[in-house]
Parts: C-alpha cells; structure tokens; sequence
C-alpha cells in the first residue's frame, strides 16, 4: 500500500527544498543517510521518480522486491505482478508527484487482490 499523510508530504517537501539547494556531493550524502533512516522502518517505503523510476528501496521494500510479491521491480520501475495493479500503483504515483495537496492525511493505497 503507498501511503502518504499531509505531516510526512510536508516533511518530504521540506527535505526536498533543502536537498535541491546542497551541491551533489551534499546530495549523496543526505540520500545515503536518507536511505539509513528508511532501512530502520520495519514497513516498506519506496522512493520514486518519474515514472514510478526506483530511487530507494529500504530493507522491508527490498524483500518485497526480491520475492517479487506484492511489488516488482519492471525495467527498474516500481510495479506489481498484475498489469492493472501496476496502472493503478502508477496513476497513484504520478497524482502524489503532481500535486501532493491532493493527498489527505488518510493517503492513498493500491489493493492487492490475490488471484
């Protein structure tokens, strides 16, 4: 499930605004300590790019991956086993990208229905 709640969005944008003023050598070491912190959460997290592009999986998101259930890996992209789970992860994605306000303090999820 992609959850996303109106604390962490302005949390994420927050980061985000201090993350794009740092040089690249500033980058990389925020993302890698970014990247630690995230390995601590027990739940899966994902950092995405355009196009559902896989920045950061954390250890928990990492299993996922590796077992291939319930999220894959597709070209590098973050998707599911099923074609309308990946259309529907990825409209979720590309609205949170697009104007993260959209998002409620509920978030927003993707279903996995087993088959």
């Amino acid at each position: 499930m992609l959850i996303s709640g109106d604390r962490v969005t302005r949390k994420a944008n927050g980061i985000g605004r201090h993350v794009r003023s740092l040089d690249e050598k500033s980058n990389s070491y925020l993302f890698d300590a970014l990247g630690s912190t995230l390995d601590s959460i027990v739940i899966g997290v994902v950092i995405v790019a355009d196009q559902g592009r896989i920045l950061h999986a954390n250890q928990a998101a990492q299993r996922m991956l590796d077992a291939r259930s319930p999220i894959v890996s597709l070209g590098g992209c973050l998707g599911a086993l099923q074609g309308d789970l990946t259309k529907e992860l990825r409209r979720a994605i590309a609205m949170a990208q697009s104007n993260a306000s959209v998002i409620s303090a509920a978030g927003i999820g993707v279903q996995y229905r087993l088959r």
